[in-house]
C-alpha cells in the first residue's frame, strides 16, 4: 500500500511545484504584487479553466479579486471553410470555430488577504487539500488520511 501513496505524494509536490512556479511568473507581472490590476487572457477549453481556477487562487492569496471578465467566443474559420469546399464542416464545430477566449481582470483589494512574507502559502495549502481529495476519491488516500491532513492544513491558514 506504500506505493500508491508515494506516487500520490509525488503528484502532489509536481503540483505544488507548477504552482510555485506560476507564483514567481504572477509576481514578475504584479510587481511584487504591488500593482492595482492584472489582466489575463485563458482559453475557453477544459485547459483555460484548470489555468483560470490555478491562477485565481494564487492571485487570490495575494489579496486579488477578479472584477471584470469579457468573453470571445471565437470565430469562424472562413479561409478553412473556403479552401476545403466546405468539407470541414465535417469535423465539427473544432473544424470551423475557434474555441475563443476569456479575459479576466483581478484587482487588488485592501482586505488584507496577502500572505505573509515566509508564511506557507494560501495557495499551496489550498491547492493540496483539492489534490488531496482528489487522490481520496481515486482511492489512493483513505478518509482518515484526508481529513487528518486537511485539517493540519487548515489550522495553518
Amino acid at each position: 500500500m506504500g506505493r500508491p501513496l508515494d506516487d500520490a505524494n509525488d503528484a502532489i509536490e509536481a503540483d505544488l511545484e507548477r504552482l510555485r512556479d506560476l507564483e514567481d511568473e504572477l509576481r514578475g507581472l504584479t510587481s511584487d504584487w504591488t500593482a492595482d490590476s492584472v489582466v489575463r487572457t485563458f482559453a475557453r477549453d477544459d485547459a483555460g479553466v484548470d489555468d483560470y481556477e490555478d491562477e485565481a487562487t494564487v492571485l487570490g492569496a495575494h489579496a486579488y479579486r477578479p472584477s471584470t471578465q469579457s468573453e470571445d467566443p471565437g470565430h469562424i474559420h472562413i479561409g478553412r471553410l473556403l479552401l476545403t469546399s466546405g468539407l470541414s464542416v465535417l469535423a465539427g464545430r473544432r473544424g470551423i470555430r475557434s474555441d475563443g477566449s476569456l479575459t479576466v481582470v483581478f484587482s487588488k483589494t485592501t482586505d488584507g488577504l496577502a500572505s505573509q512574507p515566509g508564511a506557507p502559502s494560501v495557495s499551496d495549502d489550498l491547492a493540496t487539500i483539492e489534490r488531496l481529495g482528489r487522490l481520496r476519491d481515486a482511492g489512493l488516500l483513505t478518509t482518515e488520511e484526508f481529513e487528518r491532513k486537511k485539517a493540519e492544513l487548515l489550522d495553518r491558514l
